[in-house]
């Protein structure tokens, strides 16, 4: 069991007063010898309001105390209760207490208590309710929107891709902007998953997701990659082998209330817990169990790429020698995964949005350049005699370095500008709600 040692001696001392004083406030006053041991109404001492400290000080002892025999997913839901309730009465310490800047503090400290008693709370049972698919990308967003569905139905556009569409396009500045424009109350659900090709979009779509649960609008956004068939497809090989997949594995099948432990970062960090962890380890045990998705499966990144410092520490790789374009071929699987998508969502009247998105142009050499302008050609021919939509994000101002973690992927300021730039095209046939 993990404990904050370092809160708890920090507040036993007051804890041990409040409890001392309240023992002491219950226990009947010892008669004088001589005096009889009736007590006049005018004798019993006025009710003295406790103050929002000392009440949320004793709310955190329980919380800490709850924390000890904590087990199930209630258990812990409980605890982050009580840590919240917790933080509102020591947020209640009004300003100009002398007790103010100590109980900001302990707001802080309360919070990372209630966050990791979260983590806990989705992450205590150990088991599977389903077989993994090789993805802990995948996994991890199958249930979260199984869950989704379950919430608020579901998705009216549903965003596929890689990890750059991950962590490419907000979803919910898409449903913000798109609002704005008149199409209130869209649901957006950013379903991005690392290393996804047009097999792995094709499988997903007609495999893996329910048809009552396909979206209206599908938002393919990606690059080359996802259609370059000289390459391996490695996170397709991954899937279809997988005992998810194997067992008939879907959507259907997921329980929403099902604990995803396939990514290797929240099952190491789990395994190598310790009792007695200080507090700057249990902040890291902390931020490693939390996941990176957010509820619309929306990846966000902060970090800013600087080619100035970036390539001090990874190596600068060649168009030459990118894998992404290695053995470039735009027919063979991936086209024909294409065909096998636009014809199964063509039947089921759902359009799909084919969005190329920008790269930097540290990234855009030559080489690359070359393959981008073929890619480019390659894909506005198709949109014209396969009937979906294409719309290239590359040289409308997108290409800005602070949009970007790295060369080729965008952080969040950039997803939303993604989001911005999308939702401002009138010609996409946005679905009404």
């Amino acid at each position: 069991m993990i404990l904050n040692f370092r809160w708890f001696l920090s507040v036993r001392p007051i804890a041990l007063v409040v409890a001392a004083l309240a023992i002491w406030s219950c226990s009947p006053n010892p008669p004088i010898q001589g005096q009889t041991p009736e007590t006049s109404p005018t004798d019993v001492a006025p009710q003295v309001e406790r103050e929002p400290f000392d009440l949320a000080v004793e709310r955190a002892l329980e919380a800490w105390t709850l924390t000890q025999n904590a087990r199930s997913p209630e258990d812990w839901d409980l605890v982050a209760r009580t840590w919240i309730d917790a933080v509102a009465l020591m947020q209640a310490v009004p300003p100009g207490d002398p007790k103010r800047a100590f109980a900001q503090k302990k707001v802080i400290e309360y919070l990372r208590n209630a966050a990791y008693a979260i983590s806990q709370a989705s992450t205590a049972d150990l088991g599977f309710s389903y077989p993994t698919f090789n993805s802990p990308l995948l996994d991890e967003k199958l249930v979260l929107y199984r869950s989704y569905v379950r919430a608020i139905g579901p998705a009216d556009i549903l965003i596929l891709g890689s990890s750059r569409a991950a962590q490419g396009i907000d979803p919910q500045m898409l449903q913000y902007v798109l609002g704005t424009q008149g199409y209130n109350g869209l649901k957006v659900f950013n379903f991005g998953i690392h290393g996804a090709t047009a097999q792995v979009v094709d499988l997903m779509v007609r495999d893996l997701i329910p048809p009552e649960e396909l979206p209206k609008l599908i938002l393919w956004v990606d690059g080359v990659r996802a259609l370059n068939s000289g390459r391996e497809d490695r996170t397709y090989g991954e899937i279809v082998s997988s005992q998810g997949y194997r067992s008939g594995g879907n959507a259907k099948q997921i329980d929403s209330g099902s604990t995803v432990l396939a990514s290797a970062k929240i099952t190491s960090a789990n395994a190598t817990l310790e009792p007695a962890l200080t507090a700057d380890l249990l902040q890291d045990a902390i931020d490693a169990a939390e996941s990176s998705v957010d509820a619309n499966g929306f990846v966000a990144v902060e970090e800013r790429f600087d080619p100035n410092t970036y390539y001090q520490i990874y190596p600068y790789v060649p168009g030459e020698y990118d894998r992404d374009y290695e053995a470039f071929d735009l027919g063979g699987v991936q086209a024909a995964a294409m065909d096998s998508l636009l014809s199964y969502t063509r039947a089921r009247q759902i359009p799909v949005v084919f969005v190329n998105l920008p790269l930097t142009p540290d990234y855009l050499d030559s080489v690359r350049f070359q393959y981008e302008s073929e890619f480019r050609r390659h894909m506005q021919q198709l949109a014209s005699t396969k009937g979906f939509f294409w719309r290239d994000l590359s040289g409308k101002g997108l290409d800005r370095y602070d949009y970007f973690q790295d060369p080729s992927h965008l952080n969040a300021l950039g997803a939303a500008a993604v989001a911005r730039q999308i939702a401002s095209d009138s010609t996409i046939p946005w679905p009404r709600p």
